[in-house]
């Protein structure tokens, strides 16, 4: 168990990193555990794999969340429409936003879009830098010119 004295109000980050450690007497890539705070269980029954390689799309979970959905939200994609690749230095929370280009089922049908990244304003009680990046905001794909008097189609992006 671990505790943090906390003497500023505010908004605090952890960030958790679980490796298997090599045991002689225990196979730990076989383990589950569970991570809660005072009120909220953050992971339950979590199984960790050796899993060191990064894939947007996997057709199997990198680990066991038995009942998550039923304690906080889970994370699945954090796509950044229109735009690039946003690595953690560019943004407050250290994540890591994935351009959309290979989640759209046709591509060609769509144009990005972007607006100068500084000239994004938060209104009072709203959004906030701490939700998306600047970049997120001022990048998005529109429907392109299909060149005919009456397109049908649609933007879709599919997500495994």
């Amino acid at each position: 168990m671990y505790r943090f004295l906390i003497f500023r109000p505010g908004r605090h980050l952890l960030r958790l990193y679980f490796y298997p450690l090599l045991h002689p007497s225990y196979n730990l890539t076989r383990a589950f555990f569970t991570v809660k705070t005072d009120s909220i269980v953050l992971l339950h029954d979590f199984s960790l794999k050796d899993n060191t390689r990064f894939s947007l799309c996997s057709s199997s979970p990198v680990g066991v969340f038995s009942g998550l959905s039923n304690y906080a939200f889970e994370v699945s994609y954090r796509v950044n429409v229109g735009g690039p690749i946003i690595p953690p230095k560019g943004d407050r929370l250290w994540r890591t936003w994935q351009p959309d280009d290979r989640l759209m089922t046709f591509p060609q049908g769509a144009k990005n879009v972007s607006v100068p990244p500084d000239i994004i304003n938060y209104p009072e009680g709203g959004a906030t830098p701490l939700i998306a990046p600047n970049l997120v905001y001022s990048t998005a794909s529109e429907m392109a010119d299909s060149g005919t008097p009456n397109p049908n189609f649609n933007l879709t992006w599919t997500m495994c």
